[in-house]
């Protein structure tokens, strides 16, 4: 890990030194700030989501220790205690309902991965940063979505180099 680290480091200070020696500031600047903050988004979202697939793991993990019985006997639910008579009316309205409901609840629970706090800050400070350089006249598109572009992909290598 230390060494992935090392080498995104130098990767970045060789980069650095590469628009140095060009002698453009404005573009070194809006590379700089582009490359962080999207680097600090994908780094937000591989946190949330990684929260979100433990936290999944460890429900499943309690869920399946309930009963290991039942789980042998009749894996996928096809029996239930309840004993169903084939002659009731069947209520569509009753099953839409329960159907969303329980869309409502997968989607509660996969909303901290989507909606994490460090995500959205992560978000309104690219925002922030990109209208604080049009406002000063300093904003460069192409240092920008250079810098964009290259720490979503250097994050996104970090991330995967990690989560192995």
């Amino acid at each position: 890990m230390i060494n992935i680290i090392i080498f995104f480091v130098l990767f970045h200070l060789l980069l650095i030194g590469g628009l140095l020696w060009i002698e453009e500031p404005v573009f070194l600047l809006n590379f700089e700030l582009a490359f962080f903050i999207s680097g600090l988004i994908i780094f937000q979202s591989y946190r949330g989501y990684r929260k979100l697939v433990d936290r999944s793991i460890a429900n499943e993990v309690a869920m399946n220790h309930e009963d290991p019985l039942k789980r042998v006997e009749d894996p996928y639910d096809l029996y239930d205690d309840e004993e169903d008579s084939g002659d009731e009316d069947f209520d569509l309205k009753a099953e839409k309902q329960k159907i969303k409901k329980e869309s409502l609840k997968k989607m509660a629970k996969a909303s901290p991965g989507h909606f994490s706090i460090g995500r959205l800050a992560s978000y309104a400070l690219l925002v922030i940063a990109f209208i604080g350089l049009k406002n000063n006249a300093v904003l460069d598109i192409a240092g920008f979505l250079t810098g964009i572009t290259l720490g979503i992909v250097a994050a996104t290598g970090l991330g995967m180099k990690l989560s192995r």
